[in-house]
């Protein structure tokens, strides 16, 4: 191996024959120069073209968009979270009259429930629906919001908010439902 011009390599070959200070015989015999390749020269490797249509992100991308079709569908068809008017509608509901108060105890309407009192000669019904407590409200005669003439309905809560009816038939048509204290 030989240098370029100008260039010269120092090895300890280089003192044969003097005498090297802080030396022994076996570090003058070693050469100080590398090999002229350390690394292997980088070649640039040759990757096939692929086609679009087979590229593994978009591969990936076909499939997820196929699977939140299929998710779609199968939530539109089976539509777990969609409004069941059966389980809106209030069923069953009975009146029991006590000394000085009155119960009212329903089924359904599981969103919640709007309570309403009519009494005859009102202009509009009174809204109780702070005293629904789950399926039941009860009502003290000692706070004054009911007679012997008064009647109850029970309306579903739902958005927008239903029109409260007059009438039985009314409540009825709406999902609620209407008794009246005397019926108890």
């Amino acid at each position: 191996m030989s240098a370029p011009e100008g260039h010269h390599r120092v090895s300890h070959d280089d003192y044969a024959g003097r005498a090297l200070p802080f030396g022994d015989a076996q570090a003058a015999r070693v050469r100080l120069e590398s090999p002229r390749r350390v690394l292997p020269e980088v070649e640039e490797a040759q990757s096939a073209g692929r086609r679009w249509f087979r590229h593994p992100a978009f591969i990936v991308s076909i499939v997820t968009t196929v699977l939140a079709i299929v998710a779609m569908v199968v939530l539109l068809v089976l539509d777990p979270f969609g409004d069941d008017d059966a389980a809106a509608a209030v069923d069953g509901l009975t009146i029991t009259t006590g000394d000085g108060s009155v119960s009212l105890a329903w089924s359904g309407a599981a969103d919640g429930a709007a309570l309403y009192a009519y009494d005859p000669g009102d202009e509009a019904p009174a809204d109780l629906s702070q005293l629904v407590q789950g399926q039941t409200a009860w009502i003290p005669l000692s706070a004054g919001l009911y007679t012997p003439r008064t009647c109850f309905a029970v309306m579903p809560v739902s958005e927008p908010p239903a029109p409260v009816p007059t009438a039985a038939s009314g409540a009825e048509d709406a999902g609620g439902s209407m008794i009246c204290v005397s019926d108890g």
